[in-house]
């Protein structure tokens, strides 16, 4: 199964099979938002766009969603946020 990356608005980022799934696990959390402030991550994106640690940069987002996916994890679920 192949996993993708939607950007919830500005801040907020979901790892899914699909497009019902990554909205179903972003309601669980908060109110839902309109199609259009929902997104796919390119594949340009998931090479420059960068997950962080202790704000720290340490891995792309392709990179990290290969070890999520490598470490057995189970989708959807919420990948990464913008802490403000």
């Amino acid at each position: 199964m192949k996993i993708f990356i939607y950007k919830f608005g500005d801040d907020d980022w979901i790892a899914a099979a699909n497009l019902d799934d990554a909205k179903a696990c972003f309601a669980e959390i908060t109110d839902p938002l309109e199609d259009d402030d929902i997104e796919l991550v390119s594949d340009v994106k998931m090479d420059r766009l960068k997950f962080f640690e202790n704000n720290e940069p340490v891995r792309t987002f392709r990179e990290e969603l290969q070890r999520m996916i490598s470490a057995g994890e189970t989708f959807p679920q919420f990948f990464a946020m913008i802490e403000r």
